[in-house]
């Protein structure tokens, strides 16, 4: 990318889970907590099995991988509601991704930060316990919202707490389907982190190409 790029954009939005954080630990306990929902219906899956799933799901744009990833496992239609339930996300097994506040730091001088993110209450709570709250100057997400990425409203309500129009911002993300094809049917620029249980997604169409794929965050110091 070159200094033109970067000299329209005054917004750099975030995703977290995949992104700034890293799910593994998280993924690995509801793996566990599949096996004991699998067991109790007479199936015998692996952990391994079950994080392979979810990441096939997630490849085939599932919208809630977890799921679709037990139904395949067991060839029976639960609800999402059952399988979340079974296996509840427990963010305390989260990681900040490394480098993720040296990136920050650096970036912050260069442009204003902000967070879109698909995430249950306390999602600004978990970023001032992990030290990356004061980088941020607008952070949205779904549970405090209302609406969910894709939706384009979760979008346009970020902007417009950031005062910046679509084309003066740009989305980072791991998913094409909830970071990448929103944000560019919008006009932002939009950036991939190849990284986490969505990393097969392969673009479906011109929508889901991103302006710019990277494999971790310091990579974004490149070109940002």
């Amino acid at each position: 990318m070159t200094t033109s790029f970067r000299a329209g954009l005054d917004w750099l939005f975030f995703d977290l889970g995949e992104t700034l954080f890293d799910e593994t630990g998280a993924l690995r306990v509801r793996a566990r907590q599949v096996c004991r929902l699998l067991e109790g219906m007479g199936i015998s899956a692996s952990d391994q099995q079950v994080l392979e799933a979810i990441s096939d799901a997630a490849a085939g744009f599932s919208k809630v991988p977890i799921h679709d990833a037990v139904v395949a496992l067991c060839g029976t239609q639960l609800t999402v509601e059952e399988v979340r339930a079974a296996a509840p996300y427990d963010h305390t097994k989260e990681t900040v991704r490394d480098g993720a506040a040296e990136v920050l730091a650096t970036l912050v001088e260069r442009y204003r930060l902000g967070v879109i993110a698909n995430q249950t209450a306390g999602a600004a709570d978990r970023l001032r316990q992990r030290g990356l709250a004061d980088f941020f100057e607008v952070c949205v997400t779904s549970a405090e919202a209302g609406h969910a990425k894709p939706a384009p409203e979760i979008f346009h309500l970020a902007l417009a707490e950031a005062g910046c129009s679509p084309g003066g911002a740009a989305m980072i993300g791991d998913r094409l389907d909830n970071d990448v094809r929103p944000a560019n049917r919008l006009g932002m620029t939009t950036i991939r982190l190849r990284q986490g249980y969505a990393a097969r997604q392969r673009p479906r169409d011109a929508l889901d190409r991103p302006d710019l794929t990277v494999h971790d965050l310091p990579a974004l110091l490149r070109y940002l």
